[in-house]
């Protein structure tokens, strides 16, 4: 039994599943996430962000 404390954004960048199990792998990375319909908590925005965008800078 697990108990869910958070979700997060991610983007899935490399699935093998197959052969044996040293092998197989799951690679993520975390994402920005808008959600318009997401609820924050009391007084909150509707926007949650996970992480920060992309961004340059010198």
């Amino acid at each position: 039994m697990y108990s869910i404390t958070g979700f997060a954004g991610i983007r899935i960048m490399t699935v093998k599943l197959t052969g044996p199990m040293f092998k197989k792998e799951v690679i993520i990375q975390p994402a920005y996430v808008v959600d318009d319909s997401a609820v924050t908590g009391p007084g909150a925005g509707s926007r949650y962000f996970v992480n920060r965008p992309v961004a340059m800078s010198r």
